[in-house]
């Protein structure tokens, strides 16, 4: 368990867990944690990967008073079956070329948004995204799927998309849609 050391914990009571570039990914590792009551100052989350990718899975997140969980740079972390609940903002932020089938399995509630924030960008290699308790909300600016990459969107996921933000296949070079639902299963995108 990583927290507060003060009588009455409360978010924003330390900075929270930082990985750098110099991390060494492969070996980095937290299962089964608890991080929380974090995101004071700039880093505003209980953990954040700037140029780093560790494996975060089978942890509970929770009352940071920002982000549970915010994903800088190049950042492609695994977040697999993590709880993350009761953060200020969103549980998982990251940029869209990064989103893939290494983040899946994260429940929670209670966050200030119960949805992955995904930030816009480039999609150059393929990439797909798997639905779980959150959904997906794209934000700040278009998604640019290009350079013959694939995006594939998996059966019952739901995509919010926030005022001039768009999902544009192949405006750059080659590109490619995959998203097939099903009757039961269908896959949504709308209005935020």
């Amino acid at each position: 368990t990583f927290t507060s050391n003060t009588g009455s914990p409360a978010p924003a009571d330390w900075y929270g867990i930082v990985f750098y570039n110099s991390t060494v990914d492969g070996a980095t590792i937290m299962d089964y944690c608890t991080v929380e009551y974090g995101g004071l100052g700039g880093f505003n989350s209980n953990i954040n990967c700037n140029d780093a990718s560790p494996t975060i899975q089978n942890c509970t997140i929770r009352h940071s008073d920002g982000y549970g969980i915010y994903c800088d740079n190049q950042s492609a972390p695994t977040l697999t079956n993590n709880t993350i609940s009761n953060n200020g903002v969103y549980p998982i932020s990251l940029y869209c070329g990064i989103l893939d089938s290494n983040v899946t399995g994260n429940t929670g509630s209670s966050n200030g948004t119960d949805a992955i924030e995904v930030r816009g960008g480039g999609i150059t290699s393929s990439r797909t995204w798997v639905p779980q308790d959150f959904y997906f909300k794209v934000t700040y600016t278009e998604i640019h799927v290009y350079s013959g990459a694939t995006l594939t969107i998996n059966p019952g996921c739901l995509v919010k998309f926030d005022a001039a933000t768009a999902l544009y296949i192949g405006y750059y070079s080659a590109a490619i849609l995959n998203a097939v639902g099903t009757s039961g299963n269908p896959i949504t995108f709308t209005s935020n």
